[in-house]
């Protein structure tokens, strides 16, 4: 098994595979999951918990985690841009 990857967002393509086959998981009856129809979504259960995947690739399996902890660099970059902005 694969280890949980978290992300700040959906990703372009899996790490592991490089493959562009990573879909979003959705949580909840099988009933609003047909009624949704899409080929983008992969059906997680009815319940959601805080340890189960947001995302998982369809060829390798390996499975994202949404973080609300963005990557050093894009902290770093959005601090420069402000205080560039402020010493302008």
């Amino acid at each position: 098994m694969s280890k949980l990857i978290e992300v700040i967002e959906k990703p372009n393509f899996c790490p592991k595979c490089f493959r562009e086959s990573v879909e979003k998981v959705f949580y909840g009856t099988y009933e609003e999951f047909s009624a949704i129809n899409s080929e983008n979504l992969l059906f997680g259960g009815s319940r959601k918990y805080n340890f189960m995947p947001d995302f998982m690739c369809i060829h390798c399996q390996q499975e994202f985690k949404m973080s609300n902890t963005a990557p050093l660099e894009v902290v770093v970059s959005e601090n420069y841009k402000e205080f560039s902005e402020k010493n302008s």
